[in-house]
């Protein structure tokens, strides 16, 4: 979300309540967050751009990635309860999910601030009524490709070596509390980190993919193309035996791709919602349910 403002996400035909909710923010603006961005650079975050810090941060991921699946493995740990609450499980899943996307956000910053551009604006905003950090990195777009492609990389990144380091404590642990959140923790930053990198969400992985690929627009040129276009020359092709051009090819397999993927997000919620939600929302009602009935007997 670091290149996403409120502002352009505003669209005609949009309920009041609606744009209420994407657009309610709390932010820092101009030269003096800029400078402090800065200071910080100056300060301690070069080292992260630093060639031996870079390996270092493969290693850990590497390790930390294997260290996850043994701690999977070993089943001590559901990071979607807190001991036997899943209310305290979300909550705790919630908040340091957040912290994660601090790091990641400033991630991004960082490496604006390494392509010598600025940040001039950040914050907290609510989108669809969830609060959610976010930085302005719209200046990274007057830098080089590469610039562009390393501002891009660098928040999931920054989630994925922040997870696998959780991770590997977590497993080096005896179990007990701590262990149990460091192993939320890395689970929060995997899985954000996933959906980041995953190129047919419109997050840090598709901007990735299309400075890769120089194609500006590549989703909505492509989810365009799959409504109408496509399957017109798709029929000609079948009549006349005319190949597909390599644009083509390229906007039909990801429009087609982004479907998919909305049809597989249907399937995911379904899932959490039997295996998570589900006992959440049981457990909240019997919470209420107990308190309706403490309070009568007391009345």
């Amino acid at each position: 979300m670091s290149s996403w403002t409120p502002a352009s996400a505003s669209g005609r035909g949009t309920s009041k309540p609606a744009r209420w909710l994407r657009q309610r923010e709390i932010t820092l603006d101009g030269v003096a967050l800029d400078r402090r961005l800065e200071g910080w650079y100056a300060a301690w975050g070069w080292l992260a751009f630093a060639r031996p810090t870079l390996l270092a941060q493969v290693a850990v991921v590497l390790l930390g990635l294997a260290f996850f699946a043994l701690e999977l493995g070993r089943e001590r740990y559901n990071p979607l309860r807190a001991g036997d609450s899943y209310l305290l499980g979300a909550a705790l899943l919630w908040l340091l999910g957040g912290a994660a996307t601090v790091v990641h956000e400033l991630a991004h910053a960082l490496a604006v601030k390494h392509a010598r551009r600025g940040v001039y604006r950040a914050g907290v905003m609510l989108y669809f009524g969830m609060p959610t950090p976010f930085v302005d990195t719209s200046d990274i777009w007057m830098a080089g490709r590469r610039q562009r492609l390393a501002a891009s990389f660098a928040g999931p990144w920054a989630e994925l070596v922040l997870g696998a380091t959780c991770a590997a404590l977590a497993c080096a642990l005896p179990e007990g509390p701590l262990g149990a959140a460091l192993f939320t923790w890395a689970f929060a930053c995997l899985v954000q980190t996933a959906f980041q990198f995953f190129p047919l969400l419109e997050l840090d992985g598709y901007y990735l993919l299309i400075d890769l690929l120089d194609q500006p627009r590549l989703r909505p040129r492509s989810l365009a193309y799959v409504r109408g276009p496509l399957w017109a020359d798709l029929g000609r092709r079948l009549r006349t035996g005319e190949r597909f051009t390599p644009e083509q090819h390229l906007l039909a397999w990801f429009g087609l791709g982004s479907a998919a993927a909305s049809l597989l997000a249907c399937v995911l919620a379904a899932v959490t919602w039997q295996h998570w939600l589900g006992p959440l929302f049981a457990e909240a009602w019997g919470l209420a349910a107990g308190a309706a009935r403490a309070a009568g007997v007391a009345s």
